[in-house]
């Protein structure tokens, strides 16, 4: 046997559905933009795309604890303005060493040097400094190799020993290049003379690329 549904209770449940739909309505009300497309839009999201990104917070990676937290397939690593490719080795400070050697092309003594720059942020610090003597036969002995650091180069230069005789007297100087001449009186007599000289061994530098700290560091 069907039972009618009641008029009161159908006009009493479309009452009470108007009512909801006022209810949901007003509180998702549509609101006009304040500002043209594409102002207003939400930030893009991190995505697979080729293009850089950025974020203005803060990123949390591995919450759900994966091996990798991390992994750079290519490119530095930069913290602000050094950029890195590699993770640096705590506690380890590697020390670099480089040599040179003064030449001879054609008939000329030519000194030689040579220099190495530290990473952006680090500056040379010298360890080691061979020493070749020159000239000891004529009693004016100098060091044949010159290191110097400045910021964050480290420099060496090997010199070549160039000696003027004059009228038999020896004067010796360290010097760049070196051209051996020797010049003759009208007695045919030696008068003047240019020796040129290499130092025996290679010139050695050793050096370290260290971070300069405040006082109380």
């Amino acid at each position: 046997m069907n039972k009618l549904i009641s008029p009161k209770i159908i006009s009493l449940s479309f009452a009470v559905l108007v009512i909801l739909f006022l209810v949901i309505f007003y509180a998702v009300a549509w609101q006009e933009p304040t500002q043209a497309p594409p102002q207003g839009n939400i930030a893009t999201p991190l995505n697979t795309g080729p293009e850089n990104q950025t974020k203005e917070g803060g990123l949390t990676l591995n919450t759900g604890g994966s091996e990798n937290a991390l992994v750079i397939d290519q490119g530095k690593i930069c913290f602000g303005s050094d950029c890195r490719s590699s993770w640096p080795r705590a506690g380890v400070i590697l020390t670099y060493q480089m040599s040179v050697s003064a030449y001879v092309q054609g008939n000329t003594y030519y000194s030689k040097g040579i220099s190495y720059n530290c990473p952006e942020g680090s500056n040379a610090i010298q360890i080691y400094c061979s020493t070749i003597m020159m000239d000891a036969r004529y009693g004016q002995d100098f060091n044949a190799c010159v290191c110097s650091t400045g910021g964050r180069t480290a420099s060496l230069t090997q010199q070549v020993s160039k000696c003027d005789s004059y009228m038999g007297y020896p004067d010796c100087s360290p010097a760049s290049s070196c051209t051996p001449y020797t010049w003759y009186d009208s007695g045919g007599l030696e008068y003047m003379s240019i020796f040129c000289e290499l130092p025996p061994t290679a010139c050695v530098m050793e050096f370290q690329c260290g971070v300069k700290q405040a006082v109380g560091e």
